[in-house]
């Protein structure tokens, strides 16, 4: 695969250890992985390339900033496929994912990242059918949203 074809993730987790292992699986599956540890780095390595897929931890540093990263990037780049792993549960109001657009999928700590790759590979297929997620209802911890 030739660079300029290689997709380029990002990935914006604010503990290193988590940083380092999904960027490792994503770097197995071929991406060029880059990674913010805040809001300000993401928003930075936005402007500098054209980001394929992000992986967004929500809570940053103590603040619910996962959210308000996911609309920067979509503003940038709509479509944008974007995997959340989170602590929170699915049904917890403070983790609700509704209104970022699409494609998303989210995945729980720690078992998600387990099933990192196959998500991932699911979202990409699905943002390249520009399937919209307008009528989907919220991610489960399972991955990839259903209709």
């Amino acid at each position: 695969m030739a660079e300029q074809d290689t997709p380029l993730a990002l990935v914006v987790e604010d503990e290193a250890l988590l940083g380092l292992l999904v960027e490792h699986i994503l770097g197995a599956e071929g991406f060029h992985v880059l990674h913010a540890m805040t809001e300000a780095e993401a928003e930075y390595h936005a402007g500098m390339a054209r980001i394929d897929l992000a992986i967004v931890n929500l809570r940053l540093h103590g603040d619910l900033a996962g959210q308000r990263v996911i609309r920067q990037l979509r503003s940038r780049f709509p479509g944008l496929p974007v995997v959340v792993i989170t602590g929170f549960s699915a049904d917890d109001p403070i983790a609700d994912l509704r209104g970022l657009g699409g494609p998303t999928a989210r995945l729980g700590k720690p078992q998600g990242y387990s099933v990192l790759a196959s998500t991932v590979w699911a979202l990409m297929k699905r943002a390249g059918t520009k399937e919209s997620d307008a009528s989907r209802r919220r991610a489960t911890d399972t991955g990839v949203q259903r209709r």
